[in-house]
């Protein structure tokens, strides 16, 4: 029900503010999501008993009855909050990252119309559930990049050799998602 996104979004604004600002305003973001779903547990512990009455989709309706008059505006609200957030996280990050990959070249201005274009021919060409599947695939190949990067790293460095095939295994797995993932439906 909740979804916090765009710790990464600080991470390009690095003309804009210190790298201590950067810094303090992510470990907040983190900090705050971290709250948000502790409270979220808290406020839901009281409705496990509930949850346990049934099984499967029987017991999440069991509960969301208990909180029917809520609900609607609750999902309505959060859902349209994390997606605003999430989208403009990430066209801020995009716009950041392709600033990186052309060295400067391309400006804030003509990549923010670039992602608008890519973004919503990408949307026009699929159906919602081949957004879903494509960016969680997007996801997945993001963190074996990753994984695989930490991996090299840790490699290198003779006191983290152990915990590097931590970081393989975890690029093997995020890989496997990425080639293997088959969208529900």
């Amino acid at each position: 029900l909740i979804v916090v996104q765009g710790f990464e979004t600080s991470r390009f604004m690095g003309k804009e503010f210190s790298a201590q600002v950067r810094v303090r305003t992510m470990r907040r973001a983190q900090i705050l999501s971290g709250l948000i779903y502790i409270i979220f547990f808290l406020l839901l512990s009281p409705l496990l008993g509930t949850l346990s009455e049934g099984s499967g989709v029987a017991a999440i309706i069991s509960v969301s009855a208990l909180v029917s008059l809520l609900l609607p505006w609750a999902l309505t609200l959060g859902a349209t909050a994390s997606q605003l957030s999430a989208s403009v996280a990430d066209s801020v990050g995009n716009v950041g990252l392709l600033g990186q990959l052309t060295h400067g070249k391309l400006d804030g201005r003509h990549a923010y119309v670039l992602v608008a274009v890519v973004g919503t021919g990408i949307l026009v060409a699929s159906d919602v559930n081949q957004v879903i599947a494509l960016a969680s695939r997007a996801f997945a190949l993001f963190y074996c990049l990753q994984s695989a990067v930490a991996w090299e790293a840790a490699r290198r460095r003779p006191q983290d050799r152990k915990e590097s095939w931590f970081f393989a295994f975890l690029a093997v797995i995020a890989a496997a998602v990425f080639i293997f993932g088959v969208p529900e439906g």
